[in-house]
């Protein structure tokens, strides 16, 4: 009894000791030693360096095999996202979701060209009649000129005609001359604002 308990103790230790072993062996591997890069033969020096490229490049091929698989996922989800729309445009409900974002995005714009357009076909049209009357409205009352007072008897290229010099000025007005003056530049400049208002917009 006493050989089967020492022979079973034996094992026992038989198969700790291994396990013991491999378990400082692994302490011992995993231990580090600091020293200084003078105090290393070039051999170890060219072991390190190579070393660290290598983990270097891993990083990087690793980082590239992200990227590509990114890529991939990307070019996939455009590509079922391109199928999907296109699918989706040759049906009648396609066109017409197509024209209301077509109308979301673009609707402003079309608005705002027809409010220029609007303002370049009524504003420049009022500008200029109403700086023509105005225009017209300063020579007859503030500018002096000639007037037909008598035709005589005659044909019609040789009839005689008797002109006289017309001065506003001098008619009797409860407006002098240089409140007509005064009142044809401000209405001047009143339609030239509103003209450009019309025109451009505020």
């Amino acid at each position: 009894m006493r050989t089967r308990f020492g022979l079973v103790c034996l094992l026992l230790v038989g198969f700790a000791l291994p396990a013991l072993a491999q378990q400082q062996a692994s302490q011992l591997q995993n231990e580090t030693v600091v020293m200084k890069k003078s105090d290393l033969t070039t051999e170890q020096l060219a072991k390190i360096q190579s070393q660290q490229v290598k983990e270097t490049l891993g990083v990087y091929a690793e980082y590239a095999e992200m990227g590509r698989g990114v890529g991939l996922a990307v070019g996939e989800s455009l590509k079922a996202v391109k199928d999907v729309a296109v699918d989706l445009s040759n049906t009648n409900v396609g066109k017409f979701t197509m024209f209301l974002i077509a109308w979301k995005v673009m609707a402003k714009d079309i608005l705002d060209m027809g409010d220029t357009v609007f303002g370049y076909l009524i504003g420049i049209p009022f500008l200029t009649i109403g700086l023509l009357l105005c225009a017209v409205s300063y020579y007859r009352q503030c500018v002096p000129r000639r007037v037909l007072v008598e035709k005589g008897p005659g044909l019609w290229v040789w009839r005689s005609k008797k002109f006289e010099i017309f001065d506003p000025a001098k008619r009797e007005s409860k407006l002098g001359q240089d409140d007509q003056v005064a009142i044809h530049g401000i209405a001047a400049v009143v339609l030239i604002i509103i003209g450009s208002i019309m025109t451009f917009g505020c």
